[in-house]
């Protein structure tokens, strides 16, 4: 499936584009929101991966975009340090359909993104997530 990575952090950005190919998704990294913006009008992806904090558009401000523009079924996942209850509540209510606090675990990566790939295409075949 193809993943759009939102991540100012180029290591967490990388780290998180080889465990996703690892598990057989083509990964998509941007370090901006304004760049992933452009893409988003230019191309589709199967899933979000959104930073809260990037320098020039925060995660919410990409997310608010993509629910006002994109399908609303499109899944997306909070992936960021803030991590108080406060925090997930908020990134949650902004239409987010997942949210995992850094630093990220490659086994919980993988996990939340297969799910959230499972409930928005449940037409796909359970191998083509269990890779």
């Amino acid at each position: 499936m193809r993943i759009a990575i939102l991540d100012d952090d180029t290591t967490i950005l990388e780290f998180a584009c080889t465990v996703l190919s690892a598990a057989g998704h083509t990964c998509h990294p941007f370090d901006s929101g304004k760049e992933i913006l452009h893409q988003l009008r230019r191309e589709s992806y199967d899933i979000l991966i959104l930073d809260w904090q990037v320098p020039d558009l925060s995660g919410t401000e990409v997310l608010q975009w993509v629910r006002e523009k994109l399908s609303p079924t499109l899944p997306v996942l909070f992936m960021t340090g803030r991590s108080t209850e406060d925090d997930i509540i908020a990134g949650l209510a902004a239409g987010a359909d997942d949210y995992m606090i850094k630093p990220i675990r490659r086994g919980e990566l993988v996990a939340r993104v297969n799910a959230l790939l499972r409930r928005a295409y449940p037409a796909q075949t359970a191998e083509e997530f269990m890779q």
